[in-house]
Parts: C-alpha cells; sequence; structure tokens
C-alpha cells in the first residue's frame, strides 16, 4: 500500500506541477498540498482498527538514516464492528460498510452472486445505500463479482506455487499477468515472489516490448 500510494501522490504531484506552471528546479522553495493517504480495508483478515503502513518496511536493506526515506498508508479498518467513531460521523462509509457485511454474512449460507443480490434487496429493504443499488445494482453486483473471482483466483495461484515450490513456474506466470496489465502488488501475491524478483521480470518485459515496437 505505501509503495502504491507513493506512486499515486508522485502522478498527483507531477499534475500539480504542471498545472500550476511551477519551476522544481527554481532555488525559491515551492509550496504543495500536504499528503494524507488513507486505505479503507474491508478484506477477511483479523486488522486492527488502524495500522501504519511503512515504505520502509520494504526495503531490502533497514533504513540507517533513522527513516529520512519514508512514506506511509494509514489503513482503517471498515469491517463492522471496528472504527465505530468513524462511521457515526460518516453515514454513507457506515452504508458501504454494512452492505459489505451483509455479502459476506449471506455468503456463508448461500453462493456469491446469491449473497450479494440477497444482500442488495435487504440494503433497499432498509433504505441502506437504496438509491445507488437502485440505480446501479447491475454495475454494483458484477463489480463484486469481478472482485470475488479475482480474489479467488490469485488465492488458487498462491497455494499452487507454495504447495510446488517452483520459482521458475512463477516467474513465468508472474511474466503473463503482467503482459496482461495486472498491478504488481497483485502479481506479488499470486506468485509469492519478492518485490526485487517482480521488478526485475518487468524490466525484462518492459525491455521485450521497446525491442518490438523499435523493429515493427
Amino acid at each position: 500500500m505505501p509503495l502504491r500510494g507513493l506512486f499515486y501522490y508522485a502522478s498527483m504531484y507531477e499534475r500539480y506541477v504542471d498545472t500550476h506552471d511551477l519551476n522544481i528546479y527554481s532555488s525559491k522553495r515551492l509550496i504543495i498540498p500536504t499528503p494524507q493517504y488513507i486505505v479503507f480495508y474491508n478484506g477477511n483478515k483479523d486488522t486492527p482498527d488502524r495500522e501504519i503502513l511503512k515504505l520502509s518496511d520494504l526495503f531490502t536493506t533497514p533504513s540507517k538514516d533513522g527513516g529520512q526515506h519514508e512514506w506511509t498508508a494509514t489503513m482503517l479498518n471498515i469491517n463492522l464492528p471496528h472504527n465505530a467513531a468513524i462511521m457515526e460521523k460518516c453515514r454513507p462509509l457506515w452504508e458501504y460498510a454494512f452492505f459489505v457485511d451483509q455479502v459476506k454474512q449471506f455468503n456463508r449460507e448461500y453462493p456469491i452472486e446469491e449473497a450479494i443480490d440477497l444482500a442488495v434487496k435487504k440494503c433497499i429493504e432498509t433504505n441502506v445505500m437504496a438509491n445507488i443499488l437502485k440505480a446501479h445494482r447491475a454495475e454494483v453486483t458484477e463489480m463484486l463479482m469481478n472482485e470475488y473471482n479475482e480474489d479467488k483466483t490469485m488465492d488458487l495461484f498462491k497455494k499452487e506455487f507454495f504447495q510446488e515450490g517452483e520459482q521458475k513456474k512463477a516467474q513465468s506466470i508472474a511474466t503473463n499477468l503482467m503482459k496482461l496489465g495486472l498491478p504488481l502488488s497483485q502479481i506479488r501475491q499470486a506468485t509469492g515472489l519478492s518485490q526485487e524478483q517482480v521488478l526485475a521480470i518487468k524490466l525484462d518485459v518492459d525491455k521485450d516490448a521497446n525491442y518490438l515496437i523499435n523493429h515493427q
């Protein structure tokens, strides 16, 4: 999450500099907006209400300079009943959390598609996200189905790799997933490869792509 946030904010700052015609090479100190990176978590892992994720935790070698090269993500667990105080102040967030919770509850007894349908019906009946679900029922269902299938596929990949212990196979699958455009974080989750291994594969994939472009 911190690495993803660093990329997001680097892109946002780049657009901010361009939009405001700022000169980053000027000797004058520039003033930029203060970043705050917050991530909402509604997965199934047992996590605290609030957790600070550090970029330095991903470094191959622990930082020796007191964390001068640091970037953090504040992860808030929005699975009910976590962060009740925040939910009380933000009704839309509570409604979303309630809807996701209902999907999970129904999924314990029914297939995921039926669980989503039952959760949608219950939320509409109880006026939770009712307007959104009525107007965009099909889109919401499709989004949740895609998320469920993606997580299930990633878990299957990961289980297969750990059981077989085939490093080369993991690297081959990582290359194929990368060519399909999957985010690097998801490729790491699916294959169990380290960040360095995935980045090395990305360099090879980018080199191959550039070669094909230059020789067309």
